[in-house]
């Protein structure tokens, strides 16, 4: 359980969120994973605080 990436990249009703490359299914253990799921994540803020670009 702990191991899966979707698992430990799942938010804590939107408020607590986890990035680094542990949270990257297909990048684990490199660093272009973990800049990849800070983008997921600031994306995920955008779309919960109605802030995305129109």
């Amino acid at each position: 359980k702990y191991e899966d990436p979707l698992y430990l990249s799942e938010p804590v009703q939107n408020r607590l969120l986890f990035a680094g490359e542990a949270t990257s299914s297909d990048s684990y253990g490199y660093s272009h994973g973990a800049l990849l799921t800070a983008r997921r994540e600031v994306t995920r803020l955008l779309y919960v605080y109605n802030l995305l670009p129109k």
